[in-house]
């Protein structure tokens, strides 16, 4: 057996890994911290928001579009029928006078079809 004199060196056992090495350690420290990985989210939201108030103010001028429409329609279509009260001005051979009739809220088909378009301001 060999003895070893006090104060000499042992040969130093490998350390002990807690998953945490050295690089993981430099990694971490340039990775978001909790603060930022939460304001993520946050700014998804925002975004999110964002969007969805872009696309409901484009439906809004969409279904604006579709009742002046409608209402340009039923109201120049008024003197020979349209498609809701039918084509009767055409069938009685009698000259009608051009004038406009104001569109009335039961003949928007396509104005009231919608869920949305019920809430179209009507000026």
């Amino acid at each position: 057996m060999t003895r070893q004199r006090a104060g000499a060196s042992r040969p130093k056992a490998p350390p002990v890994s807690d998953g945490a090495g050295s690089s993981s350690a430099r990694k971490r420290s340039n990775e978001p911290g909790p603060s930022e990985e939460a304001k993520q989210p946050a700014q998804d939201v925002v975004e999110l928001e964002k969007k969805r108030e872009a696309v409901a103010d484009e439906l809004r001028h969409v279904e604006q579009q579709i009742f002046d429409l409608e209402t340009k329609y039923l109201e120049s279509a008024s003197a020979y029928g349209n498609a809701i009260r039918g084509y009767q001005g055409f069938l009685g051979g009698v000259s009608v006078p051009q004038r406009k009739v104001a569109a009335k809220s039961e003949e928007r088909l396509f104005s009231w079809s919608s869920v949305t378009g019920q809430a179209v301001p009507r000026h």
